[in-house]
């Protein structure tokens, strides 16, 4: 009976192995920068004279799996440390606007003039499909799909106006973009990735502005 239950457990694992080769398809890291920015969009009831967002420049590193044994079309499933944020100079005057949840009811509004450099780290799960086109030594191809970033933390050494509280949350958007792999005198293959990720997910807590963040990943790929 011994003997009959190693070997069942025994075929057991030769079956997962031979169904899991059927489905993955390949394997890697992915290690790069990102540029990343907010759009910010203001109610007319704010007249601010100027809100200067720039861009602030981070990390992009982390493993991807890809699935389905085509050599055409894949599934992605990735997992990143990505560094986002921004840098911002305001300057506004101090105004009376009106909240719409409550028009009997006017707050003050008050902006001057600071610098606020932010750096938002999160954990970013994409699940991208890939459409690949590949030739004798190259294989350019395209990605598309969904992206949901978990907040890990916030790092400001100026920010005292509540502005981690809009960070300090779980972002989604998605992503798209391009790249190209091919086969290297190393033993494993490279490749250079663009990607294009916006966020759908508003990040204000008011309801007189709209702040949604965006970024740009230039990633090298290496995989088996």
């Amino acid at each position: 009976m011994r003997t009959v239950k190693i070997v069942a457990i025994f075929l057991f694992f030769i079956s997962v192995n031979l169904c899991f080769s059927q489905v993955l398809h390949n394997y890697g890291l992915k290690i790069g920068t990102v540029a990343s920015s907010q759009d910010w969009t203001f109610s007319s009831s704010v007249n601010t004279s100027s809100v200067n967002i720039k861009q602030r420049w981070g990390i992009d590193f982390g493993g991807f799996i890809e699935w389905l044994d085509s050599p055409c079309f894949t599934i992605l499933t990735e997992l990143h440390y990505i560094q986002k944020g921004f840098s911002s100079e305001t300057i506004a005057n101090n105004q009376t606007v009106t909240s719409s949840s409550d028009p009997r009811n006017p707050s003050m509004y008050q902006v001057t003039a600071y610098a606020i450099p932010i750096r938002v780290d999160y954990l970013s799960i994409p699940i991208l499909a890939k459409l690949s086109f590949p030739v004798e030594y190259v294989a350019p191809y395209l990605i598309l799909g969904a992206r949901i970033d978990f907040h890990l933390k916030t790092i400001s050494d100026t920010d005292k106006r509540g502005t981690y509280a809009l960070c300090d949350q779980t972002d989604y958007g998605f992503t798209l973009g391009g790249g190209v792999t091919s086969n290297s005198l190393l033993p494993f293959r490279v490749g250079a990735e663009f990607r294009y990720s916006p966020s759908l997910q508003n990040l204000s807590n008011s309801d007189l502005s709209t702040i949604k963040n965006k970024s740009i990943e230039i990633l090298l790929v290496i995989s088996p």
